[in-house]
């Protein structure tokens, strides 16, 4: 009855590993896990960060403008024939906002 009793100890000691290994691998998988979720929560607010930061930018982008159309260009004289078209310039011009409140593109107003 000694080899029964042997065998049934082997065996009880590889469910005991068995078990083990299992909790073990349960453990790294929740770990994995819980490292997947915080990145992917820092992957979101890094993204929702940007979108503000853009949402920003384009309210002051459309502030600049609204300022730019309310300074309007002080309107030129009616051109003589075949002379050129004025424009003062004015405090905060820059070549593009000239060009854009007179539609036209920058190289033509340079040349």
């Amino acid at each position: 009855m000694q080899p029964a009793r042997g065998l049934n100890l082997v065996a009880q000691i590889a469910v005991i590993g068995s078990v083990f290994a299992v909790v073990l691998l349960g453990m790294v998988a929740l770990t994995q896990q819980q490292q997947a979720i915080h990145e992917f929560a820092a992957a979101s607010a890094r993204a929702v960060a940007i979108a503000d930061q853009q949402q920003a930018d384009d309210g002051r982008r459309a502030a600049q403008a609204s300022d730019r159309a309310a300074r309007s260009p002080t309107p030129a004289p009616a051109p003589d024939a075949g002379g050129p078209d004025t424009y003062t310039v004015q405090a905060g011009d820059s070549l593009f906002s000239v060009a854009s409140d007179l539609a036209i593109g920058p190289n033509k107003l340079v040349f």
